[in-house]
């Protein structure tokens, strides 16, 4: 096995744990489009174990998972409207002084970049590279806010958790085609580096050969050379 760089071995782990990141999620993704179970084992490698984990009962618990899910989201956006003015409530026939909307004052992309600052956000991972929610599931976790925004509000916030989780997804399918691109180049300079490698382990070491050298008085002839300068005398 070809040895590895510190900066190569790093390249790979931030790959693996890129591809493996959804790896639950695309697996069922498969298995409802169609794949059998058989055919993702083959094409992933992932045991059959674990796949029967991923896919068991997926129909029966969907409708709990969104659910779960739904609360999730409007417990996140019920912190985030926190100040944001409700629909008043009238006390004795009477209706408080009522605040402007923030519809008014904000559009959907301003509230969207608020939204993608938060950590907490980020956390519910609205949208991945494969996909983002349906327009029903964040009506109802945003409908579900009591008491009640104000309608214009209430549009503003379904338009901007959905510009957000568009958003998110973008950048996870950045951030995967970067680290696939970075690592495709990483192995590309070591196979090169390999190859070179073997060439020149390969290459037959060229020896060349040795003339002897004759020291003759205060003079250097080399054999099968004609001496320079003064001739020597025979006996």
């Amino acid at each position: 096995m070809t040895e590895w760089s510190r900066e190569h071995a790093e390249q790979e782990l931030a790959a693996w744990a890129a591809a493996n990141e959804y790896r639950d999620e695309i697996i069922k993704g498969a298995y409802r489009a169609g794949v059998t179970k058989a055919r993702i084992h083959a094409m992933t490698g992932v045991a059959r174990t674990t796949i029967d984990r991923v896919v068991q009962d997926a129909a029966s618990r969907t409708g709990l998972m969104d659910a779960a899910a739904r609360h999730e989201v409007t417990g996140f956006l019920s912190e985030f409207i926190d100040g944001w003015p409700r629909q008043p409530a009238s006390v004795e026939g009477l209706y408080p002084m009522r605040r402007p909307p923030v519809a008014q004052q904000f559009t959907p992309e301003q509230i969207a970049e608020q939204m993608l600052a938060s950590a907490a956000f980020r956390a519910l991972r609205l949208g991945t590279w494969l996909s983002t929610p349906k327009g029903e599931f964040i009506t109802a976790a945003v409908e579900a806010l009591t008491p009640p925004l104000y309608q214009m509000d209430i549009n503003l916030l379904i338009d901007a958790v959905k510009l957000a989780a568009q958003a998110q997804q973008r950048e996870a399918r950045e951030k995967a085609v970067g680290i696939g691109l970075v690592v495709a180049i990483g192995q590309e300079r070591s196979v090169a580096c390999e190859a070179q490698r073997r060439r020149q382990e390969a290459r037959p070491e060229v020896r060349r050969p040795l003339r002897s050298v004759v020291r003759i008085g205060a003079e250097t002839a080399i054999h099968g050379a004609r001496p320079v300068g003064r001739r020597l005398a025979h006996s």
